[in-house]
């Protein structure tokens, strides 16, 4: 007997990644149904979806407590009713692809503990809504930051690596955090446990992109000038098709698990100085450290030298479990990624 279609719901739908996977899944007639939220307006129209528009944070970032324990801000959490439970629960949906999250790609200053907080709020009302929903499959988009960059890090690094984040690294430090919160509940609904089994799955990938990027990303992703240290390490880069493709196969598959995703191939960083029209200074390590940390102190004063640690000691990942499990081939290399997102920007 044939299986209906399914629902499906995504979180931050009007994004980077999640208006890229609306159009992916538009024309599947496997997927009856595609309930969307996002605060903000989706960038086109979309056949076939249900758009609301919602404004997932539930803690008021206007009233600020101290938390006595941590000496650090915490903010209220509001009882605020956004109806996606029931939204989900009378459109059916089976399948949440949770995307949205408050860290912007295009502002230079961000107050990451407040930032923190609500995407861990935000993930956790998003967990609440899909098990009172009755949703049966969670996927999660995380970041292959959460294994941090260190100079013991194996190449490739494996899903059985283990997950650390390294000073200075806000955008990991989070990552990782919220990718604990995704373990945890997991956890919670194991076949076998108090609770209705729901199958999680945790995407780590590398840099996404693509053709629907923007300038702004492009001045975030990649600064002005890269300070080097001598050494000419590889990167991954993942196209934005591939991703979409990549989300399409899992909510199909039902793939569940923890998967590295990152484009073929790498880029070495003096390849990427000279296709993105960058400036790269070699120093040593001496020189570059402070080198690095005045030039990123004017623009991003919270991020130390996170960006030489990372061009010292890539994060290259291993991508053979998920072309296994889901028989997956990415079409594009991490050097086609790369070029796509130039080309389209201009730079």
């Amino acid at each position: 007997m044939q299986r209906p279609p399914k629902a499906v719901a995504i979180t931050g739908a009007a994004g980077y990644i999640g208006s890229r996977l609306l159009r992916q899944l538009e024309s599947n007639t496997n997927i009856g149904k595609v309930v969307a939220f996002d605060k903000r307006p989706l960038p086109y129209p979309i056949h076939n979806i249900s758009y609301y528009q919602r404004d997932l944070n539930p803690l008021d970032a206007n009233v600020v407590e101290e938390d006595d324990k941590r000496r650090a801000p915490r903010f209220r959490r509001l009882n605020r009713d956004t109806g996606i439970t029931e939204i989900m629960r009378q459109n059916r949906v089976e399948t949440l692809v949770h995307l949205v999250s408050v860290f912007s790609h295009t502002s230079t200053y961000q107050d990451w503990e407040q930032e923190t907080q609500q995407d861990l709020a935000i993930l956790d009302f998003v967990q609440e809504a899909c098990v009172d929903a009755g949703v049966k499959h969670v996927i999660y988009l995380s970041s292959h930051t959460v294994y941090g960059a260190y100079p013991d890090n194996p190449i490739p690094l494996t899903e059985a690596s283990a997950m650390r984040t390294r000073p200075g690294d806000s955008l990991g430090q989070a990552t990782f955090n919220a990718e604990e919160s995704m373990l945890e509940f997991l956890a919670d609904h194991l076949e076998g446990g108090e609770k209705r089994p729901i199958k999680v799955t945790i995407l780590r990938t590398c840099p996404v992109l693509g053709y629907s990027d923007d300038h702004q990303r492009a001045e975030r992703i990649f600064p002005y000038r890269f300070w080097g240290a001598g050494d000419n390490p590889p990167y991954q880069f993942l196209h934005e098709m591939d991703l979409a493709e990549l989300l399409e196969e899992v909510i199909e598959q039902e793939a569940e698990g923890l998967f590295n995703v990152a484009g073929e191939g790498v880029v070495f960083l003096r390849e990427l100085a000279e296709i993105t029209n960058r400036k790269l200074t070699q120093l040593p390590p001496f020189l570059a450290y402070p080198a690095d940390w005045l030039a990123f102190k004017r623009k991003h004063p919270i991020t130390g030298n996170w960006n030489l640690h990372l061009m010292r000691y890539p994060i290259i990942m291993s991508t053979g479990k998920i072309k296994q499990a889901l028989n997956f081939r990415f079409e594009y290399t991490s050097m086609e990624a790369l070029n796509a997102f130039v080309n389209y920007n201009g730079r």
